[in-house]
C-alpha cells in the first residue's frame, strides 16, 4: 500500500469529495449506466450532493478521506451513516478511490476506518448497496468478508433500470 493517512472531512474538502466521486464513478460505471449520466449528470450533481451532506461529521455520520502522506493528494474517501431506526447498523453510502490509486490498498484502508468508527460507536452490522454489474466492487467486498443479502430494485437512470445488490458485514466486537 502507498503511504496514506486519513482525516475526517470538513466543508473545505467538499470539492475534493466531488472530484474523487466523479473520477471513480466514471471509471467504475462506464458501460453499466448511460454515458450521458456519467458525462453530464454525475458532474452536475456531485457538488450539490456533497453540499447537502454538510456537516460531514455528526454523531450518526462520518466521512473519512485517505491522503497520500508524501504528496498530500486526496486519494479516496468513504462516507457512512447510522441507519434510521436501526441503532446497531451503519450504512456505507459511498466508497470511492481515484482510478490511478486503485489496487494499492486505499479501499481496504478506508474499510478499516469504517470498521473502527463503527466499533467505537458500539455498532454490530454494516450494510452497503452495489450495482449488480460492478463485478470489481463485488469481488472487493466479498474478498473482505461481506455477504450478499439479495437483490435491490435499483433506480432508473436516464430511462435505464439499474439493478443492485444489498450486502452486509457483521462486526466483531
Amino acid at each position: 500500500m502507498m503511504s496514506a493517512k486519513i482525516h475526517f472531512a470538513t466543508e473545505d474538502d467538499v470539492p475534493s469529495l466531488g472530484d474523487i466521486a466523479i473520477e471513480s464513478l466514471r471509471a467504475a460505471y462506464r458501460g453499466m449506466v448511460p454515458d450521458e449520466y456519467l458525462d453530464e449528470d454525475v458532474y452536475n450533481n456531485r457538488a450539490p450532493y456533497w453540499a447537502k451532506k454538510v456537516p460531514l461529521q455528526s454523531a450518526n455520520r462520518a466521512t473519512v478521506i485517505a491522503v497520500d502522506a508524501l504528496t498530500g493528494e486526496h486519494l479516496g474517501f468513504m462516507n457512512c451513516e447510522i441507519e434510521d431506526g436501526k441503532d446497531d447498523t451503519v450504512h456505507l453510502e459511498n466508497i470511492h478511490v481515484r482510478p490511478h490509486a486503485q489496487g494499492r490498498g486505499i479501499g481496504k484502508f478506508l474499510m478499516q476506518q469504517l470498521c473502527e468508527w463503527s466499533r467505537a460507536k458500539g455498532l454490530k452490522r454494516l450494510t452497503l448497496h452495489v450495482l449488480v454489474e460492478n463485478k470489481r466492487a463485488i469481488r472487493f467486498y466479498e474478498g473482505h468478508g461481506w455477504t450478499c443479502d439479495g437483490p435491490l430494485d435499483g433506480p432508473t437512470i436516464r430511462g435505464q433500470v439499474v439493478k443492485g445488490l444489498s450486502y452486509s458485514f457483521a462486526l466483531e466486537q
